[in-house]
């Protein structure tokens, strides 16, 4: 079964009202929202093969935190995943293409080990 991405896109995606809701500071918020921009800047700069279809913010109230859906496609293959803000892998649909996850885990660790080092 295919994700509908619009219908996903509805139910779940960041909205104005959730940010005046969260618990976290507006500084919170603009630095999770940068860390997960950063890295989809580092997913269209290195990920040659495979394009960004669409991407958009989630928010998980439970959590209090705040995510970045990915929705790649190459040929007739689509796949999905969700990154949190801390940065870790949420969520992959079931077909994503292991060199795919490969290069974002790679792209998320070298992501993570020059942010620790500055």
């Amino acid at each position: 079964m295919e994700l509908d991405v619009e219908d996903f896109k509805n139910r779940y995606q960041l909205t104005p009202k959730q940010l005046r809701q969260t618990k976290m500071t507006a500084e919170d918020i603009e630095i999770a929202q940068n860390v997960l921009l950063t890295i989809e800047d580092l997913f269209l700069e290195n990920i040659a093969d495979w394009s960004l279809e669409e991407s958009f913010f989630l928010y998980d109230e439970k959590e209090d935190l705040i995510y970045r859906f990915f929705n790649f496609s190459k040929g007739m293959t689509k796949c999905f995943l969700v990154i949190n803000s801390e940065p870790q892998i949420e969520l992959i649909s079931n077909d994503l293409d292991n060199h795919l996850l490969l290069h974002i885990s790679n792209i998320l660790l070298d992501f993570v080990i020059t942010f620790i080092r500055s």
